[in-house]
């Protein structure tokens, strides 16, 4: 089934087009890889996808229903969830507290229940609490769950923070280079979160440069340049692209 349906979607700053003209779909529990040159236009692409920013034009389908536009909450809340480049952590908080606080983004407590500590807050908050912990195990952070966020290491600090965007029970989870920064037993850690995460029904959309993660766990791949897609297939066929090779992986290109 179609989770994601964009069409013909372009942003210009002033005369420039950061994304031009592009279509591309997303189905259930697919892992599509968006990958390109530095300034090809993948994370302008993720922050419209996500309403960080507001399309020139074109259309975004969520489960058939347009949600081109809308505020980024309303999005978050609609279940397309994302990390960024750069890791966001709340560095004051313990492991455990981060990931409460993405659960809270659930909350159906009044303020009322919430200031008055009712019986309806106090189940709620149960629940978030054994669902973080749970969250915790299944990204493999759970003996750091006392750990100040900014004492992790880099590596556990994006586990972290994909952990955080699960605890908004995501449809679509966007990965903005999540193995960026990793040495290979992280990314390897990374690829078999990121696999699991898929087969809890989550479809998942990742900006890489990585390509040992892009062709080991992608079922497609979309190559984007100058703001525009210039292919789209397996990863085996986008490896063999000659636009693709020249535009970005280059002549003699060979992954696992």
């Amino acid at each position: 089934m179609r989770l994601l349906d964009v069409q013909d979607l372009s942003i210009y700053f002033g005369g420039l087009g950061a994304v031009r003209d592009l279509a591309l779909t997303l189905e259930e529990r697919e892992i599509l890889a968006v990958i390109g040159p530095n300034g090809a236009g993948k994370t302008t692409f993720f922050n419209l996808l996500s309403g960080f920013l507001k399309p020139t034009r074109g259309k975004i389908l969520f489960r058939e229903q347009e949600i081109t536009g809308l505020e980024p909450h309303r999005i978050a809340r609609r279940g397309i969830v994302r990390t960024f480049q750069s890791t966001k952590v709340f560095p004051g908080l313990t492991v455990l507290q981060g990931v409460r606080a993405g659960c809270h983004q659930r909350v159906q407590s009044s303020w009322w229940d919430i200031i008055f500590r009712s019986r309806v807050f106090r189940e709620e908050d149960r629940r978030i609490a054994a669902e973080a912990q749970g969250l915790l195990e299944f990204t493999g952070l759970s003996s750091r769950r006392d750990a100040q966020a900014k004492d992790l290491s880099y590596g556990e600090q994006r586990l972290l923070e994909v952990a955080v965007a699960l605890g908004a029970r995501p449809k679509i989870l966007l990965l903005d280079e999540p193995a960026a920064g990793m040495n290979p037993d992280e990314t390897n850690r990374m690829i078999d979160l990121v696999t699991r995460i898929r087969a809890q029904g989550v479809a998942v959309m990742l900006v890489e440069h990585n390509m040992y993660m892009v062709m080991g766990i992608s079922d497609r791949v979309v190559c984007l340049n100058y703001g525009q897609k210039i292919a789209e297939g397996t990863p085996q066929e986008i490896q063999r692209h000659p636009e693709v090779i020249a535009a970005y992986l280059g002549l003699g290109a060979a992954y696992a």
